[in-house]
């Protein structure tokens, strides 16, 4: 573990008001397995407690090495769990030149804790060559051992396990590439892999960019969600290209379970989808999913939320199939029960234009399923 102040961190260590401050010219912080701006990795007290507050890394530049093996790193952060940090503040370059990566803005990952009150500007770079890489804004990977776990820091409103209160500003950048089309991607504004944890008021003003992967699962604020998203918003640039598979969405790329309540896509600060054309490999048939807040989605329940995000996508692959709603690409493709959807609406903007089966529609490509 490699921490720009701490290699490790036990529960009783409590940390308060540090700041870490890079100089223009100075090294980055190398590493090549467990790298975080502040702590390599921290584990907290699990409880009610306070483990870390007011902690700020300032023009940081957090670099994995090159090599197969898998890195975990954050700017504030590689590993976190069992742990409440508050008051965090990031303006960090987070790369990654291994063929795997687990990346966050501020953690890589983070297992049943809870990140409050977050202010982050990442610039995030990395390749992405095998298996499964998992990239956010705030978090890579976000879980928990359960979503209805509380913890009552004496407000009016209970808190659950994950991020409150997150904003990824204006400026921030996000880029992943990868290579002849083998490595898979979980992007999201703010988390790439969201593993029955909760968002609630989180935004993202990112531009993310991903090219030449096998699938690319990407969300203006969550790649993948299998947990609950409250009150946020995403108004993201998205631009796809040179990849095999796609499920893009403003808000969430691919939702399985979970609920999302009170969310949206706003174009007002130029946001954007912009996909090109999928790329047809031996092993795996081409196929392009896009929706404004969903990509894809099944088993999902959707309130109160809307869409306004733009979509373009032109393709040229006569292999490739095409989904494209206003709201939603697919819905109820994997058959594996019902959603449900209330009070939402679609008003973006959509242009696309493929060559073989193409599925557009001014809310949702199809639904094959449910209600």
């Amino acid at each position: 573990r490699l921490g720009g102040m701490f290699g490790f961190s036990e529960p009783n260590h409590i940390s308060k008001n540090l700041t870490l401050r890079s100089q223009a010219g100075e090294q980055p912080l190398k590493g090549v397995a467990v790298i975080g701006g502040i702590f390599g990795e921290k584990i907290g007290n699990g409880n009610q407690t306070v483990d870390g507050e007011n902690i700020k890394v300032e023009n940081l530049h957090v670099l994995a090495e090159s090599g197969d093996s898998q890195v975990i790193m954050g700017g504030i952060v590689g590993k976190l769990s069992l742990a409440h940090l508050r008051e965090l503040h990031v303006v960090a370059k987070v790369e990654n030149l291994r063929s795997v990566a687990v990346m966050g803005g501020v953690a890589g990952e983070a297992h049943h804790s809870l990140l409050f009150q977050v202010e982050v500007q990442p610039e995030i770079r990395s390749t992405a060559k095998v298996n499964d890489t998992i990239i956010g804004g705030v978090v890579g990977k976000l879980s928990s051992e359960n979503i209805n776990s509380q913890i009552d820091l004496g407000q009016y409103i209970p808190f659950y396990r994950g991020i409150y209160k997150a904003v990824v500003s204006t400026g921030s950048t996000i880029r992943v590439d990868g290579l002849n089309q083998l490595g898979n991607l979980f992007l999201g504004g703010v988390v790439g892999k969201n593993e029955s944890a909760s968002l609630y008021f989180t935004e993202s003003f990112s531009t993310l960019t991903v090219n030449g992967l096998k699938r690319a699962t990407v969300g203006g604020l969550v790649g993948e969600n299998k947990g609950i998203i409250v009150q946020s918003i995403a108004s993201d640039t998205i631009q796809a290209g040179t990849s095999n598979v796609y499920r893009i969405g403003g808000l969430v790329g691919s939702t399985v379970g979970g609920e999302i309540h009170y969310a949206a896509t706003h174009a007002a600060s130029g946001g954007k989808i912009v996909i090109g054309s999928a790329i047809t490999s031996p092993s795996l048939d081409p196929s392009t999913v896009v929706g404004g807040l969903l990509g894809e989605g099944d088993t999902t329940l959707v309130t109160n939320s809307y869409a306004e995000l733009p979509i373009e996508l032109t393709c040229n692959n006569k292999e490739n199939t095409i989904y494209v709603g206003a709201f939603a690409g697919l819905l109820g493709d994997r058959n594996l029960g019902n959603g449900e959807m209330k009070r939402v609406y679609a008003k973006g903007t959509v242009m696309a234009s493929g060559q073989a089966g193409i599925y557009v529609g001014g809310f949702a490509g199809p639904i094959v399923t449910g209600k």
